[in-house]
């Protein structure tokens, strides 16, 4: 049995899906993730054509992906 999985749908949680439903349209946009942990929400919302994120977390050091 497969224990990880790429897919994005499978690794976002509820939370991750009501910030892309609040972000509404995003191309073109850029976005600050605070708080950004492992990066899905980040990987999610360029998928849907979002220019930049920058996400930023305790754990790490500043992540800005284009």
């Amino acid at each position: 049995m497969k224990k990880y999985s790429d897919d994005i749908e499978a690794r976002l949680t509820g939370r991750h899906k009501k910030c892309i439903e609040i972000c509404g349209e995003v191309d073109s946009r850029t976005i600050l993730n605070v708080g950004c942990y492992n990066g899905w929400f980040e990987r999610a919302v360029l998928e849907k054509g979002c220019k930049e994120v920058i996400g930023v977390d305790i754990n790490g050091r500043p992540m800005r992906k284009k």
